[in-house]
């Protein structure tokens, strides 16, 4: 058995109406479809199937946590990722969108992982940071490099004051 097939829905067993899956999405999921993928995640998608005569809708819950650096202290941290998706799947034939997807016939079964993966990775956050930090019990953070990185912010923010704005330096311009 492939790795990708508990992601084929059965459509020509199934009836009309809405059909209910849950998928775990873990780090060989995201290997089998990009072998480049370094991803360190544990997240689960409720697909919400709904099974009509002429397209099927799937409503598609992404939730869980990946490992990532944090950005501001490098270590490693849980990272919370939640989204919600809903994708139109047409028969005919026409040109895919951002939530329209076209088949020029309905298939006996459907491979939703590839439309899994890409809403995973629209979940993921732009930032890996932990908001509060400083008052877990058990912070994940290295906090002297967090003093680090605040004491150069510090410094740079008084370099900047030193150099002046450079708008008030346009001013000084003299026109004939």
């Amino acid at each position: 058995m492939k790795p990708l097939d508990s992601f084929t829905i059965p459509v020509k067993g199934l009836g009309n109406g809405i059909h209910n899956f849950e998928f775990e999405l873990d780090a060989p999921f995201f290997r089998a479809i990009n072998e480049e993928s370094k991803l360190d995640a544990t997240l689960i998608s409720k697909v919400s199937f709904d099974k009509r005569d002429s397209m099927y809708i799937l409503d598609i819950i992404v939730e869980g946590e990946h490992i990532a650096d944090c950005d501001r202290c490098l270590n490693e941290i849980p990272v919370p990722v939640a989204g919600e998706y809903k994708l139109y799947i047409k028969r005919g034939i026409g040109e895919d969108e951002a939530e329209i997807v076209y088949l020029e016939q309905f298939d006996d079964q459907i491979n939703i992982a590839k439309y899994i993966y890409d809403f995973a990775i629209l979940s993921l956050p732009f930032k890996n940071v932990i908001e509060g930090c400083e008052e877990m019990e058990k912070p994940p953070c290295n906090f002297e490099m967090l003093k680090k990185w605040e004491e150069n912010s510090v410094a740079d923010d008084k370099d900047e004051e030193e150099k002046g704005n450079m708008w008030d330096q346009l001013s000084n311009l003299k026109f004939e």
